[in-house]
């Protein structure tokens, strides 16, 4: 799997301290402008890596009990009850939807179709439930039957505890406690018009613990290939957007590159340190998507050991003091006496300690 902190490549971040405006570039010399009035975001673009690795997905799939929404345009699953409430915007629901079309819902289904589906605020209106939580909503059609849609809860204790280690302890605190999973996969589906020269595989899983919730994005490695329905004159051929939407007509977040070609960099760019991966949390009254420091738990030390730099975006390093090796995140002492014979740098005795080591001398010297 992939944990925050885990993978450090060379990092290139560029914010402005601006309201209206955000730039990024990635070190492929893409760059993009994004305008929006109520939030800035450090992004990770890095060139090493371009998205998340399967391997790193919740797993899916009938083997492991996951419904299928079928080879079909435009379906919505029904109601999945849950055992424990997800919360999205203040606002508690026992009752989500998986849409084909990028997105999951609270409370309802969200009935309109493209090229219908205008930019974010999206208001609730009778027979359109827009509470949208949105990894990549966008004209999907698995109508020729290749992609598919899964998805199911599950409160297994691998998984929950794989949603814990991806949740940076910097965005939930050190007590949150997964209790309950929501998984859909969007694995390797076409766009409209039954098109499948190019394929999308993401995940999103809705983490909650009954009263905070999470939403964890995967974007997989290679294949996040479009971004519209087949543009006909009648069809629009809207470009994806990603974000949410609290369906008030008013209150929303979209992340960088909505409704443009850009949203692809959504594979390549992050704010947990992780290319193709993103964290935020849902539960809050009001959304905001930032690149989280990893370093400021644990009294600035993070999940490291002995000392955590915070690199921006999202990434950290974990070092120690002299006389220790990191192993992952921890420092283990080194054994300086372990070589010349257990010597070490010493002449005729070595002894080792917690962080160094002395030298001492037999009888006579």
């Amino acid at each position: 799997g992939v944990y925050p902190g885990q993978f450090r490549p060379n990092v290139e971040n560029r914010s402005r301290e601006d309201r209206s405006q955000l730039q990024f570039s990635t070190e492929r010399g893409i760059s993009v402008m994004v305008t929006h009035e109520l939030w800035t975001i450090s992004l990770l673009c890095c060139s090493l890596v371009t998205a998340v690795p399967l391997s790193s997905f919740y797993p899916y799939g009938s083997a492991n009990g996951d419904t299928t929404l079928g080879a079909f345009d435009d379906v919505i699953s029904p109601s999945i009850a849950t055992s424990v409430p997800f919360y999205f915007y203040g606002n508690a629901s026992s009752n989500l939807y998986v849409n084909n079309n990028g997105m999951i819902t609270f409370g309802g289904q969200y009935h309109s179709h493209f090229p219908n589906n205008g930019p974010f605020p999206i208001a609730t209106v009778p027979g359109i439930v827009a509470t949208i939580v949105a990894p990549y909503m966008a004209d999907v059609d698995n109508s020729v039957g290749v992609g598919r849609v899964w998805y199911r809860t599950s409160s297994d204790a691998t998984l929950l505890s794989k949603a814990k280690s991806d949740i940076p302890a910097a965005l939930s605190g050190d007590n949150f406690t997964p209790q309950l999973l929501l998984i859909a996969t969007w694995d390797q589906v076409g766009y409209y018009n039954k098109k499948i020269d190019k394929m999308n595989t993401f995940q999103c899983i809705l983490v909650t613990n009954s009263s905070e919730t999470f939403a964890i994005f995967k974007y997989a490695d290679g294949m996040i290939m479009w971004t519209s329905g087949e543009n006909q004159a009648t069809l629009g051929g809207q470009e994806a957007q990603v974000g949410f939407n609290s369906g008030n007509g008013v209150t929303y977040a979209s992340f960088p590159g909505s409704l443009t070609t850009s949203i692809v960099n959504i594979a390549s760019t992050s704010n947990v340190g992780i290319p193709g991966q993103w964290v935020v949390r849902i539960s809050s009254d009001i959304i905001t998507i930032t690149a989280v420091n990893q370093c400021a738990p644990n009294g600035g030390k993070g999940p490291c050991g002995q000392a955590c730099t915070d690199n921006g975006g999202g990434s950290f390093n974990c070092s120690c003091q002299t006389g220790y090796i990191l192993t992952g995140y921890i420092c283990v002492d080194i054994n300086e006496c372990s070589s010349n014979g257990g010597l070490g740098p010493c002449q005729q005795m070595c002894t080792n300690t917690i962080g160094s080591f002395n030298c001492s001398c037999q009888t006579g010297y």
